[in-house]
């Protein structure tokens, strides 16, 4: 078998030495360019008519060859590099001869994109092409229009700077596509609603994101994450948070509101979906706060050491009328914590402070301010270098603010005095805020 092997390469190069002598004295001609297989199958496709009747035999041979080659490609994601080549071929050669078969089966071409992307050395634009061709013998073809849609997408530069104006909207043709043949494809909400963002399309930036959030669970999301990277998932949970924060924006408190709370039921330690949530809340109406309460609640019930989600739904209460609800709410979460974490508890004791604030009741709030300091350890101890001086100068000054919110001057510069002490003979924390009363 050696020798044949050898014999064979020796002939080979001796032939191929004569060939460059006899055309030494003249320039070879240039190698003719490799021919795309999208333009040989095209060709093959050509003049075909989707009526062309195909006889059973040839279509039933036609799939066969067509299932032959999908498991080959199957085999080339799951086996070793070594398989990949060969894989390659064998696949081609099958999914080929199922065109060949039946030109009009669009599946095939779909099985010749994704082998032009399986390889070691993808073709873009050769997918594409053979995408092109399955999408166009079968409007109804979902994994051509995913491909189109996909490829489309690297091409327009969606996430990494400045958007490729043609191939967005062939990507957004295509994503509208999957969508329409899969209503709940999360990947092609997903990817449409981005696409509106940047184009600055707020209200299908609205619809995409709601679509998103009904979508289904999407069983592979690498594309996706190596396209908009980590810092956003595929989920509903994203999804959920990301409508938010564009109803928000949008000027929609109540709706921001409605879609936030779900955020923040799920996941109540997501810090952002807290801060979006207390946003939405300076601009909602009374019904939608009252939602807004039964969300809450619910997160607290779930988590009722987290300080701000307690806070959250305290000044939800207070914002519907519920003050004393609100205060219930605080002093419960302060007892709960008193033992274990003080500053905390100081916290929500000062949140209650707040609420009385707000609500003109004065003398209650001036006694939970003092409360706090209680808690802290903090009332007749000098706090020149103590580290508690920062939260005693704040409670203290929530207290002048009181009286002088409810025009008691004199009740203020009562407090100042008896509180001068506190911070240090060297601190003017106590002249400045006497000169603000005066």
């Amino acid at each position: 078998m050696k020798k044949k092997y050898f014999a064979a390469v020796g002939f080979f190069v001796s032939i191929l030495f004569f060939s460059l002598n006899i055309s030494a004295q003249t320039s070879p001609p240039p190698p003719k360019p490799k021919i795309p297989d999208s333009v040989i199958l095209a060709k093959t496709n050509e003049g075909q008519n989707q009526d062309t009747s195909v006889s059973r035999e040839r279509r039933q041979e036609a799939y066969q060859k067509l299932l032959e080659g999908q498991r080959y490609l199957w085999a080339m994601r799951r086996l070793s590099n070594t398989f990949e080549v060969n894989g390659a071929r064998l696949a081609k050669n099958a999914l080929q001869k199922a065109v060949e078969l039946d030109p009009n089966l669009a599946e095939a071409y779909t099985a010749l994109a994704e082998l032009a992307l399986s390889v070691s050395q993808p073709d873009i634009n050769e997918a594409i092409l053979l995408a092109e061709i399955a999408a166009k013998l079968d409007k109804n073809n979902f994994g051509g229009h995913r491909i189109l849609a996909r490829l489309n997408t690297i091409k327009s530069n969606l996430g990494r700077g400045r958007l490729n104006s043609e191939a967005a909207e062939k990507s957004i043709f295509e994503w509208q596509e999957v969508s329409r043949l899969d209503p709940r494809n999360a990947e092609a909400w997903a990817f449409l609603s981005a696409f509106y963002e940047a184009q600055n399309k707020r209200n299908l930036q609205i619809t995409a994101l709601k679509n998103w959030v009904s979508a289904a669970t999407p069983l592979e999301t690498g594309f996706f994450n190596r396209v908009m990277g980590e810092t956003i998932q595929l989920s509903v949970e994203d999804a959920t948070l990301k409508l938010g924060s564009v109803l928000l924006k949008s000027g929609d408190s109540r709706g921001a509101l409605e879609f936030l709370s779900r955020s923040i039921a799920d996941d109540p330690n997501n810090p952002e979906a807290l801060e979006l949530f207390k946003q939405s809340l300076a601009g909602a109406d009374k019904n939608s706060l009252l939602s807004a309460v039964d969300a809450l609640r619910q997160a607290v019930f779930v988590n009722s050491k987290n300080e701000l989600l307690v806070q959250l739904l305290a000044q939800t209460l207070a914002r519907t009328g519920q003050v004393d609800d609100a205060a219930k709410v605080l002093r419960g979460a302060v007892a709960d914590n008193i033992s274990g974490d003080k500053n905390s508890a100081s916290n929500l004791q000062v949140a209650l402070g707040d609420i009385f604030v707000e609500s003109e009741r004065t003398n209650e709030a001036i006694a939970a301010y003092q409360n706090a300091l209680k808690i802290r350890g903090i009332e007749n101890t000098n706090l020149a270098k103590n580290e508690n001086k920062d939260f005693a100068i704040r409670v203290v000054g929530k207290m002048i603010e009181a009286y002088k919110k409810a025009n008691r001057p004199n009740d203020a510069r009562i407090l100042i005095e008896k509180y001068r002490a506190l911070f240090g003979k060297d601190d003017l924390f106590a002249e400045k805020e006497l000169v603000t009363v005066l």
